[in-house]
């Protein structure tokens, strides 16, 4: 069998899903507006590239989009993004070690104790929308 055929075989194999499936686009996550927000969960894994990232999940915490979970990115691969990243964990009050081998244990100790909500910016540039913390919710 030609590989001309096994493509077709795969193909049709799929056909009833291709006919029922919708049409979707990956599009914005919520509108662009400010949101207060959760810091759900934080961790350090690799990107679909391989770059070293620390992610962080935030879910919105009231209106019309209470629940909605939100992902942010930070590269640790070079010098600039390591500075945005030490920037972000200033903003959010995870204390930054000395060492970046013991960063998944600040991380963890930190979210461990975190329980403050976050005030964030959704803002779309291009095909990419961007979250953007402008700091800690204050209660006055």
């Amino acid at each position: 069998m030609t590989d001309e055929n096994m493509i077709h075989e795969e193909l049709a194999a799929l056909d009833g899903t291709w006919q029922q499936t919708e049409a979707r686009t990956g599009g914005v996550n919520v509108p662009d507006d400010d949101y207060v927000s959760k810091l759900s969960k934080m961790f350090i894994n690799k990107s679909k590239k391989g770059r070293l990232q620390v992610c962080s999940l935030y879910t919105i915490a009231d209106g019309n989009y209470e629940g909605k979970e939100i992902m942010r990115f930070d590269g640790l691969d070079n010098e600039q993004s390591i500075a945005f990243f030490k920037g972000y964990c200033e903003t959010i009050g995870l204390e930054v070690p000395a060492s970046m081998t013991d960063l998944p244990a600040a991380i963890d100790a930190f979210m461990n104790s975190f329980t403050g909500l976050v005030n964030i910016t959704m803002k779309t540039k291009g095909d990419y929308q961007n979250l953007y913390v402008k700091g800690l919710v204050s209660y006055e």
